[in-house]
């Protein structure tokens, strides 16, 4: 080959070779991160701008063909791999870069940058590596992992005052339900001593022109009487103390109580009141449900001025029974119905009166109970209401037949010796000028004491005994010694404030009957006369 031919293709490629330089370079400089590529030899080829600003290396200390070792112990030298045995670092790197291996890892610059660095073998030996400037990413991310810890911190400290504000709350609805069952026990007694009077009055009352008098205080005391129960019990439906007892149980019994309980009323205020009889078993607690219907039903008839009530069974397709009150009453448009359901919240329907608690209270029984409460109606056509119970169980059936409802027959109280035991004098009064006018013999004693005194020549022939008497003792202590003395079979009732099933238990587990205060004559008569039967 002549020389110039060789000349010329030296020339040839050396342009090629400029202008793919060239042309690379302008590659590296468009890319907004830092790049380096090293050959098989470990000495500098190509690099950009980006990656001198980023290390702010000095003017013309990058330069091709200089050795990477020399930049490793000059980055070295600025700390960037730590300040133990230098030489170590960098021989290191260079073994690593000499062996071909992907690396990538975050760089902390003396300038508070932090860099992200990734390096590439090249096919046929060499090294690229990228260098990017991620600080304004980890600032963001750390920012973001201090709200994180933050909002942690005030999820946290927010879950805390939560928790102790509903342990706060808790306990004040105890306390509100301790006070409540107290002011109830407290108010009732001086309501029973009213009832007791107003009874006597009522039987005593020669004068008809009384009768109206006696009959607006009976209704006034009948009012404060159902107040003080309804807050009572909803206080102890909210606190959660109210004992549940399920079983399963044929509803015909019950119906026919509530049959006997309503058709008066019914009548007395014109109403047609028809209980369809049903023998349908279902699975609930028969003295919360009982409760449930009465509340239905008097609403009902109050809310009726005239037409009918009717109450009975619908079985439905999935085997659960529906209880339903159906009335021609007012009726509740439908944006009103969620009201009803409110406490003291009451629609206004001409001059009837109540107190509102009523449906609030069947509410929080049927979510107690776990059973769906349902209300149709249709303002100037009626309403219907509806608790809906799951069906109960042959196997499981168990009548709960109620130990304080008397039988029927009667008895002479002419001379019927009864001993009254209670730590409020007005209630002993009341008592005793109920029990006169039906002719008994009674002593009214206030202490154990008192009633040794008073009995030396007295046997009695029943013992109505309050339950919380003075100095921690009950009627029942009181009671039980009575009879040690006069005999086992000596009958007794048991009457008091405190309504919880507790009591009732306690007195039941001595074979003392219960009654709960205030008295109403009739009862506490029936009651007696039922005694007087069975010791016959």
């Amino acid at each position: 080959m002549k020389l110039d031919d060789f000349v010329s293709i030296v020339d040839e490629a050396s342009e090629v070779f400029q202008s793919n330089r060239s042309l690379l370079q302008k590659s590296l400089e468009n890319i907004n991160v830092g790049v380096s590529v090293v050959d098989k030899d470990l000495y500098l080829v190509a690099w950009n701008k980006r990656y001198l600003e980023i290390f702010e290396y000095p003017e013309g200390f990058i330069y091709a063909g200089r050795f990477v070792g020399d930049i490793l112990r000059y980055n070295a030298g600025k700390g960037y791999f730590g300040h133990n045995n230098i030489d170590y670092q960098v021989e290191k790197r260079l073994a690593h870069l000499s062996r071909g291996t992907k690396y990538s890892y975050e760089r902390l610059l003396h300038n508070g940058r932090v860099i992200e660095i990734h390096g590439h073998p090249l096919p046929g030996g060499g090294f690229v590596t990228s260098y990017s400037d991620i600080t304004i990413h980890k600032q963001a991310a750390e920012t973001l992992l201090q709200a994180n810890e933050l909002l942690e911190q005030r999820v946290g400290t927010r879950t805390r005052e939560l928790e102790a504000a509903k342990a706060e709350a808790e306990q004040a609805n105890i306390s509100k339900t301790r006070f409540l069952a107290a002011a109830s026990h407290d108010l009732l007694q001086p309501l029973n001593a009213a009832r007791l009077f107003t009874s006597a009055l009522s039987e005593k009352n020669a004068d008809k022109n009384m009768a109206p008098l006696i009959e607006h205080l009976d209704s006034s005391l009948n009012a404060v009487e159902g107040l003080l129960d309804g807050l009572l019990e909803i206080s102890r439906l909210d606190a959660g103390v109210l004992e549940v007892r399920i079983s399963d149980f044929t509803v015909d019994s019950l119906l026919r109580e509530l049959d006997l309980e309503f058709t008066a009323i019914a009548r007395d205020r014109g109403i047609a009141f028809k209980m369809v009889p049903s023998h349908v078993l279902v699975r609930s607690d028969p003295k919360l449900l009982r409760r449930i219907l009465q509340n239905f039903i008097s609403n009902a008839i109050r809310y009726t001025p005239k037409g009918r009530v009717l109450v009975g069974c619908r079985r439905r397709q999935d085997k659960q029974v529906d209880i339903q009150v159906w009335d021609t009453g007012y009726g509740i448009s439908e944006d009103k119905i969620d009201e009803i359901f409110i406490e003291f919240k009451q629609l206004k329907h001409n001059s009837e009166q109540g107190l509102g608690l009523g449906l609030a209270i069947v509410e929080r029984i049927c979510r107690l109970l776990g059973h769906d409460l349902n209300v149709k109606s249709t303002p100037g056509c009626g309403s219907v209401f509806s608790v809906t119970l799951p069906p109960g169980s042959l196997d499981h059936k168990a009548e709960r037949p109620d130990p304080d409802r008397p039988p029927g027959g009667s008895a002479n109280f002419s001379r019927l010796r009864i001993l009254c035991i209670d730590n409020n004098p007005e209630i002993l009064t009341g008592m005793k000028i109920l029990l006169s006018h039906w002719d008994c013999e009674i002593i009214c004693c206030r202490t154990l004491e008192e009633v040794k005194r008073k009995s030396a020549n007295f046997r009695p022939d029943i013992i109505l005994a309050d339950y919380h008497l003075d100095h921690e003792q009950t009627g029942i202590d009181i009671a039980n010694m009575l009879r040690d003395t006069w005999g086992h079979s000596l009958p007794g009732i048991i009457i008091s404030a405190d309504h919880t099933e507790k009591v009732k238990q306690q007195a039941r587990a001595h074979g003392y009957h219960f009654l709960q205060k205030p008295v109403r004559a009739a009862a506490l008569r029936a009651l007696i006369n039922s005694q007087l039967i069975y010791r016959k």
